[in-house]
């Protein structure tokens, strides 16, 4: 639903070659938006809603652990 591409394309090689894909970021960012939107409506409408905790990894991020699985398993909205 987020891809515009005639293949709906949502990888692509890494930068400067070497193995692997890559999510190209405009998939992810359109269907994050698509999602706040949503909430966002359904808040407009009544209908009670908490509004979503949005995670995006980074290489120079925190380290996903046990612990940091728990913390967020006990989160309501989670995307």
């Amino acid at each position: 639903d987020f891809t515009h591409d005639r293949h709906r394309t949502v990888d692509d090689t890494p930068y400067g070659g070497g193995s692997g894909m890559l999510l190209k970021p405009e998939p992810v960012f359109e269907a994050v938006d698509a999602i706040r939107a949503e909430v966002d409506a359904k808040a407009e409408s009544g209908s009670p809603s908490g509004s979503p905790h949005i995670i995006l990894t980074c290489p120079g991020g925190t380290q996903f652990n046990q612990e940091k699985a728990c913390e967020l398993a006990a989160k309501e909205h989670l995307v």
